[in-house]
């Protein structure tokens, strides 16, 4: 097993939570409240997100290191 550590690059904070809320497992969180909490939630979360990514906004974007984990297996 290796990892690899790459400089993440994404538009903004918020984009950044609603990917995270639609694409991964925190998608089934938020689909148990209705709508409106849903999306109180969701404007809660981008919020606390964009205030503790402050100091990585750049011209471009949110950058930020991602970590990756990466295994290949033979057979």
């Amino acid at each position: 097993m290796s990892s690899v550590t790459r400089r993440g690059r994404r538009f903004s904070a918020a984009d950044y939570v609603r990917i995270q809320l639609t694409a991964t497992p925190l998608a089934s969180l938020l689909r148990q409240h209705a709508e409106g909490p849903a999306r109180h939630l969701a404007q809660a979360l981008i919020a606390d997100v964009a205030a503790a990514l402050q100091a990585r906004q750049a011209d471009d974007g949110l950058a930020f290191p991602q970590e990756a984990h990466i295994l290949l297996a033979g057979a």
